[in-house]
């Protein structure tokens, strides 16, 4: 069963920017909630309220901004495909779409 769940390293040249922000939007969702159930002991809606406050757009942003010295200029590139992408609705912020597009390359 373990091996059926084991990813493989995403190319995140093979995949639009707004697919790897997708998918990191996912991951850095996961992380956040492995933290907190490993660390805390709360109700389901507790963790979801406390994870939503976490993991929203406006935060991604911020969080880049702590990181952003430390990116390999792979990770940079990553992250100004995922900043710089298009979308046919308005975006709360254009820098979190970078931000979880380099969380998705992060994962394997």
């Amino acid at each position: 069963m373990e091996e059926s769940v084991k990813t493989e390293q995403v190319n995140a040249y093979q995949y639009s920017p707004l697919a790897l922000a997708y998918m990191g939007d996912s991951i850095l969702d996961l992380l956040v909630k492995k933290y907190f159930v490993t660390h805390s002991n709360m109700q389901p809606h507790k963790y979801h309220v406390e994870v939503s406050k976490i993991v929203k757009a406006v935060n991604q942003a911020d969080y880049i901004d702590q990181i952003m010295e430390e990116l390999s200029e792979d990770e940079l590139d990553v992250y100004k495909r995922g900043r710089n992408t298009n979308t046919h609705w308005i975006s709360v912020s254009e820098r979190g779409y970078g931000t979880t597009a380099v969380f998705c390359e992060w994962y394997d």
